[in-house]
């Protein structure tokens, strides 16, 4: 494996856990509190952008293994 395809990689993993701990943060806050509908929008909108993210994830990870 080249170096760079090994530095693409390494990104991609720490993408996924950022991913994972942003996911896991919000839905802990959900199932563990009494939220107001503001908190629950935002916890909402955060588990959004992370759903983005991971497609963004995943599109690299695609073009990184059709190399």
């Amino acid at each position: 494996m080249e170096k760079n395809e090994r530095l693409a990689i390494n990104e991609i993993i720490e993408d996924l856990n950022k991913v994972h701990n942003n996911i896991g943060k919000e839905t802990t806050k959900y199932y563990s509190n009494v939220l107001s509908d503001e908190e629950i929008e935002d916890a909402m909108n955060n588990i959004d952008g992370s759903k983005i993210k991971l497609a963004k994830i995943i599109e690299k990870l695609a073009e990184l293994s059709n190399k």
